[in-house]
């Protein structure tokens, strides 16, 4: 796989999980609770688009193998079994195994 062709799988990873984190904090502003604490999912997208960018422009950190984004374990604090779970730990270990 080519390095171009690496990070648009990662950046399609990326939107994956702002996509779902974006439709939680839409159904929270509709009144449904949702388990993260407040700002909680706000911070994640918004940090998310900053991997995001830092990809693009070829600035990302590679994980040499051993080094993650921190996505799985901020959301595994507070969710458990989601979509958004699912979705961080599937960009976790794209970004852990082919992003070195």
């Amino acid at each position: 796989m080519t390095s171009d062709n690496k990070i648009n799988e990662f950046v399609k990873l990326i939107e994956r999980v702002i996509e779902i984190a974006q439709e939680r904090i839409k159904l929270r502003a509709q009144g449904f609770s949702d388990k993260a604490p407040p700002g909680a999912l706000e911070y994640l997208v918004n940090g998310l688009y900053q991997y995001r960018e830092e990809a693009i422009a070829g600035k990302l950190p590679p994980s040499r193998g051993v080094v993650t984004l921190g996505v799985l374990r901020a959301v595994g604090d507070w969710d458990s079994e989601s979509a958004l779970l699912i979705a961080a730990k599937d960009l976790e270990v794209y970004y852990l195994n082919e992003m070195k």
